[in-house]
């Protein structure tokens, strides 16, 4: 009697371990395990700019930016860089206080298609009114399109 105990103990434990298995199976094949499947797209630290929108494609980084400064500026550089991924574009665009544009850079070492990445992102300009040059500094999170 104890025997046949035993076994019907060890049958309902193999059967939820079976059932374990197979559901984080299902659960890896869907992808829900994978940390890019959860990354949101965001901006965050930059001071003189606010990012309206922004898309990494395998060969570029596309990204529109309002201006938050006081005074008429022209942005003269855009670069970003990760581990893999290094962008960057010269620029010559002239931005009156709260106007948005739209820059591009080129970039190489992009990972595949709905990869996560963080980028930082540096946007070199010159105040007009003053003439003095300014870095501003900040980070996009989301994945390649």
């Amino acid at each position: 009697m104890r025997g046949q105990a035993a076994i019907e103990y060890l049958m309902t434990w193999g059967w939820m371990i079976v059932v374990i298995a197979v559901v984080s199976a299902a659960l890896y094949s869907l992808g829900v395990f994978n940390p890019s499947t959860w990354v949101q797209k965001s901006s965050r630290g930059f001071s003189s700019f606010s990012v309206e929108d922004w898309v990494l494609s395998s060969t570029s980084l596309t990204i529109t930016l309002a201006s938050k400064e006081d005074s008429r500026i022209n942005v003269t550089e855009i670069s970003a860089s990760s581990d893999a991924v290094s962008c960057s574009g010269a620029q010559s665009k002239v931005l009156n206080p709260g106007e948005k544009a739209t820059l591009t850079a080129a970039c190489t070492g992009v990972p595949p298609r709905g990869t996560g990445v963080t980028l930082e992102v540096t946007v070199s300009f010159r105040d007009l009114d003053s003439g003095l040059y300014h870095t501003d500094y900040g980070y996009l999170t989301g994945k390649v399109e």
